[in-house]
Parts: structure tokens; C-alpha cells; sequence
């Protein structure tokens, strides 16, 4: 797929889900004023809905603007993914209730660990390079150490989600520690499984791995020299 293509189908990704997000929030606008009818469970708090519309727009404006600015090369299927993803698990999950069912919550923990995995494995992964883009450390160190940044930012995450469920949502049916160790366990759980895959493919031909990497232009320059 040569760059114009994966532009556009990045674009088309991004495209679809703002229109997505701004009738998202001209549903909850009406629904505000009992324009239309909105069928929503108790703990339903507009207010908040409104702010994960407004956070989404903002990650998806920044996100394109941070690829062009700075040059970053994404994988296509990391950013299609994103942006499909991420309005799934902001505004689709709060408005159905997604977040009330212990099922859809682990769901949204594999996704986060999933995402903080493939960045956690660019960083350390691109400056493991020398200067003739050849790996200075063996992999069972660069995956160690993919391994214990990610559960670490993983672990930060948890504690910020936490605090906000239980300060602005103390009624929250699965705020308790229990579901804390549930989804730690889950992200520790697919951080391991991510970083075995990763182990494997450096074993191999690296192809998997270099597939998943967010790369710069300086990565690009010195992989081709």
C-alpha cells in the first residue's frame, strides 16, 4: 500500500469518526432538552458525556496533527484502529452503559494495554538502535523492559481511573478494589501475552514487530542507509 493510499484510508478512518462524535453530541444536545427521547440508566450524567465528546475530538485533532508535525510514520492498522476504538470506548460505551458490565470494562483494559504496549514498545524499541539501526541490547532485555514500562504506565493509568470513579462516581457499581486487581490482572495479563508475540518475532524474522513500530523520519533515514 504506497503512502497516498494509507493517507486516505487513515483519513477516511479519521473522518468517520468525528462525524460520528459531533452527532454523538448533537444527540446528547438534544436529548439534554428533551427534544427527543433518550433512554439512559440512572447514573447517566450528561455533563460527563459532554466532556468525553469534547476529550475524543481534541485526541483525534491532535493525534493528526502530531503524525504530520512531527513526522511520525504510524502503522495504518494502529491508526484506523485508534480512531474506531477509542470512540467506541469514550462515547458509544458511556451512553449504552457500557462501563456498568464487567465484561465490556475488561474489554476496554485489553485495548489500553494493548495501546500502551505498542508505545512503550516504539520508544524503547527505536532508541535500542545504533547508529546504523542495528540493536545495541538483546531481546530478552528489550522485552523485559517493554514488559515492566508498560505495567508501570499501565499501573499509573489504573490509579488516575480509580481515583475519578471513586471521587466523581462513588455510586459506581464496580469501583472497589476488587475490580482494581481485575483489571490490573487483565493488562498484566495481555501486556505478557503482547510481549511474548514481540519476543518471538525477534527471534524470527523481526517482520511482526517492525510492523507494529511508530516510527520518525530519523528512524526511516537510517534504516534505509
Amino acid at each position: 500500500m504506497n503512502t497516498f493510499k494509507k493517507d486516505l484510508a487513515c483519513n477516511i478512518a479519521l473522518i468517520v469518526a468525528l462525524v460520528f462524535s459531533v452527532v454523538h453530541l448533537l444527540v446528547l444536545t438534544l436529548g439534554l432538552f428533551g427534544t427527543i427521547t433518550l433512554e439512559l440508566y440512572d447514573e447517566f450524567n450528561y455533563i460527563f458525556a459532554f466532556i468525553l465528546v469534547v476529550l475524543s475530538l481534541a485526541l483525534y485533532i491532535l493525534s493528526f496533527f502530531i503524525t504530520k508535525i512531527k513526522g511520525l510514520v504510524i502503522p495504518v492498522w494502529f491508526r484506523i484502529s485508534f480512531y474506531i476504538a477509542f470512540f467506541l470506548f469514550t462515547n458509544t460505551y458511556y451512553i449504552v452503559g457500557g462501563y456498568r458490565n464487567i465484561i465490556s470494562i475488561i474489554l476496554f483494559f485489553i485495548y489500553l494495554s494493548y495501546l500502551t504496549t505498542m508505545v512503550n514498545l516504539s520508544v524503547f524499541y527505536n532508541t535500542q538502535k545504533d547508529e546504523k539501526y542495528r540493536l545495541k541490547t538483546s531481546k530478552n532485555y528489550i522485552v523485559t523492559s517493554v514488559f515492566f514500562y508498560s505495567v508501570g504506565t499501565n499501573a499509573i493509568i489504573e490509579l488516575i481511573i480509580t481515583a475519578i470513579k471513586s471521587f466523581a462516581f462513588p455510586e459506581f457499581k464496580f469501583s472497589t478494589l476488587n475490580t482494581f486487581i481485575v483489571e490490573m490482572s487483565v493488562m498484566i495479563l495481555t501486556t505478557i501475552v503482547m510481549c511474548a508475540i514481540f519476543y518471538l518475532s525477534l527471534s524470527k524474522t523481526k517482520k511482526l514487530i517492525n510492523s507494529c513500530l511508530i516510527k520518525t523520519g530519523v528512524n526511516l533515514k537510517s534504516e534505509k542507509n
